[in-house]
């Protein structure tokens, strides 16, 4: 959901908290929204995905949030059962741009202890899932801050490149999970 002509100023400390959060993460996990999708943050959950090895689930609003050929793209939908088996195995979601909406009136998927939440409306934080580390403002300025954060720590870069050897198998096992239409 996007609020216009809301200028929000980000917190620091929680982005700073949110690049250790993931920079902790043994098998983190990207859940993007149509917030990412309308915040044109494409690039920056790229960048993103690929510097914390990370697949990446969309929800039916951000589907095109990511791109589908890309070999992080876990090929599912969040909310639907497909999903359940990247869920399962992760440790972190970062969620961007959603308030979960979709899930209205459906059971909600389980999702691992540790979350953090990007989203413009303050009101969707905490909503339905509990965070660790939420963060009210736009995703494209997010995850740049968050990346900027991530990539000035130089003792990740050994972690992060063995993480991103595992993360397109993660991806490929989830879009594997997906039933083909005849």
């Amino acid at each position: 959901m996007s609020l216009p002509n809301q200028p929000i100023n980000l917190d620091p400390e929680q982005i700073a908290a949110a690049a250790f959060l993931l920079r902790l993460s043994a098998r983190p996990l990207i859940l993007a929204g149509r917030g990412a999708l309308e915040a044109a943050a494409g690039d920056e959950l790229i960048r993103l995905a690929e510097t914390v090895g990370a697949p990446v689930v969309t929800t039916a609003g951000g589907r095109d949030a990511f791109p589908q050929s890309h070999p992080l793209a876990a090929g599912v939908v969040f909310g639907q059962p497909e999903a359940a088996g990247v869920l399962a195995e992760s440790d972190m979601v970062i969620a961007v741009g959603t308030g979960f909406s979709s899930l209205t009136g459906r059971r909600k998927p389980d999702l691992p202890a540790q979350m953090i939440h990007v989203d413009i409306d303050p009101a969707q934080i905490d909503r339905l899932y509990p965070v660790r580390n939420g963060i009210v403002g736009d995703a494209k300025t997010a995850l740049e801050l968050i990346l900027a954060e991530i990539e000035n720590a130089a003792p990740f870069k050994a972690l992060a490149d063995a993480r991103a050897a595992e993360a397109p198998a993660r991806a490929a096992r989830a879009r594997e999970s997906v039933p083909r239409s005849g």
